[in-house]
């Protein structure tokens, strides 16, 4: 006969095992889970991915509203460990918050996305560059804020504005790719980044408030299609000559510097009609700013803003002519200067690429040619 005390040893022996084996159930079932109506999840080896077909849920970003992944341990806060996100072809969105509680370094975003929600990657301090395909048409705002690890963005999307504070505060961000469908710039969309040097497309038509405040930017080329610029744009950057495109109407107030900052601003050349100037545009600064003489500038344009440097220059020099018998081209950064003879010299007027300057890295310049011209290139920092 069994003694009782054998009989409770089994029972707790029982009760033990059986206690042990929850926490590796419960694990198992928190690796895999539902993110959209016929879209789900699936974690191992340290890749998250997304597969299915259909949009993902768009998420509060709230304790009580997130991604079923964050109770799978995936939370930095819970020691997550996460080195990719692959998102399959068939996923259609990425929804707002999506991935904005884990870090991870590298994303896959197929090329069946055409939504990116708000703050999706918001916050990811692994994410280092990110390519995002031609399919997406709308990118929500602060999508990639903070990002801070994020040294490089290509953005293909078929997107007609960046909305505000895309990229704003990717510290780390030095090069960005952004397309030719863009006619917006948002506000704070690239305030905060590493960008010295960028290219806006041709197309865009405003950008907004403190775009690129508070960047290292040196050099800017304008599109030719640009009409507004709003305040602060520039605030904070190191810029120190800066070329307004003849289709500008209106600039806002305090683009170089805010009240309490400087701006290294020596040189502001326009190439259009006055536009119309926030009272408080150049407000505390002092630079030299060239207008087209033959133009229309109404005399109250100096004397709202008295403490500029008003210089008139002659319309000729921004045509294709930079000598008596040279001409030049920019195709691809290549500048090509071809003729014979002296160039002009560019001292009080502004240089015919002026516009461009920022988009030269090469100049080709015919044997002929018997002198450079002062301020030829003057401010074309991306000459190698």
């Amino acid at each position: 006969m069994r003694k009782p005390h054998s009989r409770m040893i089994c029972a707790l022996l029982a009760l033990i095992l059986t206690f042990s084996l929850l926490p590796v159930t419960a694990r198992a079932a928190e690796d895999s889970g539902e993110c959209g109506p016929d879209a789900y999840w699936r974690f191992a080896d340290g890749v998250l991915t997304i597969y299915g077909s259909g949009p993902m849920y768009n998420w509060e970003g709230t304790i009580r509203d997130n991604p079923s992944w964050n109770d799978a341990g995936l939370h930095p806060d819970d020691g997550g460990d996460v080195d990719a996100v692959i998102i399959e072809p068939g996923i259609t969105t990425i929804g707002d918050h999506a991935f904005s509680s884990i870090y991870f370094d590298s994303i896959s975003i197929p090329d069946t996305v055409t939504y990116i929600g708000v703050e999706a990657f918001w916050g990811n301090r692994k994410l280092k560059s990110v390519t995002i395909p031609e399919s997406v048409t709308k990118i929500e705002h602060d999508a990639f804020n903070t990002c801070m690890a994020m040294t490089s963005a290509v953005v293909n999307a078929r997107i007609t504005t960046l909305e505000a504070d895309t990229f704003s505060a990717c510290v780390s961000l030095s090069t960005v790719k952004l397309p030719d469908t863009l006619t917006t710039i948002g506000g704070s969309a690239l305030a905060s980044t590493s960008i010295r040097s960028i290219v806006i497309p041709e197309g865009v038509t405003t950008i907004e408030g403190w775009a690129f405040r508070s960047s290292p930017l040196t050099s800017i080329a304008l599109p030719s299609t640009l009409e507004t610029i709003g305040d602060l744009v520039f605030d904070g950057t190191n810029i120190k000559e800066i070329v307004i495109p003849e289709n500008v109407t209106y600039i806002g107030a305090k683009i170089f510097a805010d009240l309490n900052r400087t701006s290294p601003i020596e040189t502001v050349t326009f190439l259009g009609d006055a536009p119309e100037l926030d009272h408080f545009a150049f407000y505390g600064l002092s630079f030299t700013a060239y207008y087209p003489q033959n133009a229309n500038w109404p005399e109250s344009i100096f004397r709202n803003h008295d403490h500029i440097n008003w210089v008139p220059y002659d319309e000729i020099v921004v045509d294709n002519k930079c000598g008596d018998d040279l001409t030049w081209t920019l195709e691809n950064g290549v500048l090509t200067i071809i003729g014979t003879g002296a160039m002009t010299d560019f001292d009080g007027i502004a240089v015919p690429w002026a516009a461009r300057k920022g988009e030269i890295h090469t100049v080709n310049m015919d044997s002929r040619v018997t002198h450079i011209g002062i301020n030829a290139f003057n401010g074309c920092h991306n000459l190698v």
